[in-house]
């Protein structure tokens, strides 16, 4: 079994911003920090959209639980905050979507009211396989290197 701890996972998406399109066909979109300080940890991965649709993905590499989605939404959280300092006078509401990326392989140890939990945040939970495709070459010979 393959497994990748968090940093490459967040490296993989970092450097591959087009698998992240979870139904937003909002484009282009562009991740704008990861590894962000914020007031209540460091966020993993902060992108956006020309629309200005947020994203704040937090990354685990074990099963999800309840304090993982408290953690995420303490991010957005701190976001809004943010895009509201910088901007008071803003009339639009920042749209912040909310993600938890985790191996798919814990999907089943999910316990149901996490599950319930993370609908009722709004906190999508998005599973992750790693896989390895090995493709070997084929050697063309001609008759003359035959004989």
């Amino acid at each position: 079994m393959i497994t990748w701890n968090e940093k490459d996972i967040e490296d993989y998406l970092f450097d591959n911003p087009w698998i992240f399109k979870f139904g937003y066909g909002d484009y282009p979109f562009k991740w704008v920090a990861r590894q962000y300080s914020l007031p209540s940890g460091k966020l993993d991965l902060l992108g956006k959209t020309d629309s200005e649709i947020f994203f704040v993905v937090e990354i685990k590499n074990v099963t999800p639980d309840s304090s993982a989605i408290a953690q995420v939404c303490r991010y957005a959280t701190d976001i809004e905050q943010i895009l509201y300092a910088a901007n008071p006078y803003d009339a639009d509401i920042k749209k912040i979507i909310k993600y938890i990326v985790y191996p798919q392989s814990k999907w089943d140890k999910i316990q149901n009211n996490v599950i319930f939990e993370a609908n009722a945040m709004n906190v999508h939970m998005v599973g992750f396989s790693v896989g390895i495709n090995i493709e070997m070459p084929v050697v063309v010979q001609s008759e003359a290197s035959l004989m």
